[in-house]
């Protein structure tokens, strides 16, 4: 799986990469201000969810922005100050995005799991996702509610993983 995705994720990160510089070329000389960090942080959602999930540039950058961004941002505030679990509203916003982000992750799940079906032994495995599902049908797994849910789970942990490390060593290397 490693040695597999590493080839995978050069030409992912290299259209990135080349996105990026075409953003930042059409700034140059404008004295428009761009926030680096923001930008690496939605370069490394694009990398990753293109890698784990197949999913597009723009699809990434229309869920991830307003469904993980800020899940992952109130997670990070509550580490220094606990007490933001005693606001309801805080709280309510903060489960509510989970609860979407849960269910669109759990949709492509699905998705997935039908293209897989309805190809049967002519599909193509293309990212991570696809290599845990290889995995889940080679050992005859039973698949459930339950084994969706530790999936999405799993998803999760890839983008935040992968995500934050990332783009902030990405923003402190320009720095």
């Amino acid at each position: 799986l490693r040695i597999d995705m590493l080839d995978a994720i050069l030409p992912i990160a290299l259209r990135a990469v080349q996105r990026l510089g075409d953003k930042l070329e059409g700034v140059r000389g404008t004295r428009e201000a761009i926030d680096i960090e923001e930008e690496f942080r939605l370069l490394t959602l694009q990398v990753i969810g293109e890698a784990i999930l197949s999913l597009g540039p723009e699809e990434c950058d229309a869920v991830f922005p307003s469904l993980y961004l800020p899940v992952m941002e109130e997670s990070n505030r509550r580490v220094l100050q606990p007490w933001r679990y005693l606001y309801p509203l805080t709280v309510y916003r903060y489960n509510q995005r989970v609860k979407q982000l849960d269910t669109f992750i759990k949709g492509v799940i699905r998705e997935r799991r039908r293209e897989r079906s309805r190809a049967g032994d002519a599909y193509a495995s293309k990212d991570i996702l696809d290599k845990i599902l290889d995995s889940v049908d080679k050992e005859g797994l039973v698949w459930n509610a339950a084994a969706e849910t530790q999936l999405c789970y799993e998803m999760k942990t890839f983008l935040l993983a992968g995500h934050e490390t990332s783009a902030a060593m990405l923003t402190w290397t320009v720095f």
